[in-house]
């Protein structure tokens, strides 16, 4: 796992993922605000390349996951979890002990 802008994983996620997919997560949730000390955004490679990716924004003491996509041929592998864990261990490294995730109210 590395990290990652949000141009860089916007960039590699658009290669990695389908157009549609990436796009509308974008639209739906921007990213530029994953950066700096107020959030965390990690990259999984594989061989070098971009096999997903995954971020978390801290909101106080709590950190709110996002931005979790893998490409196809990299799921049912493993990648997602490990880049939530590896998420999950960053927020604790940088003293944020609490991950929630919230989901849209619209899809209950």
């Amino acid at each position: 796992m590395e990290s990652g802008s949000p141009a860089a994983v916007s960039r590699r996620a658009r290669v990695a993922l389908s157009e549609d997919e990436v796009d509308q997560a974008l639209r739906d949730e921007p990213s530029d605000d994953l950066t700096g000390t107020t959030s965390v955004l990690l990259v999984a490679l594989d061989d070098g390349e971009p096999v997903g990716c995954a971020g978390a924004r801290f909101l106080g003491d709590v950190a709110e996951p996002t931005k979790v996509f893998t490409r196809g041929e990299a799921r049912g592998r493993g990648v997602g979890r490990q880049l939530v864990s590896a998420v999950e261990r960053a927020c604790v490294e940088l003293g944020i002990d609490v991950v929630r995730l919230d989901t849209r109210g619209e899809l209950a």
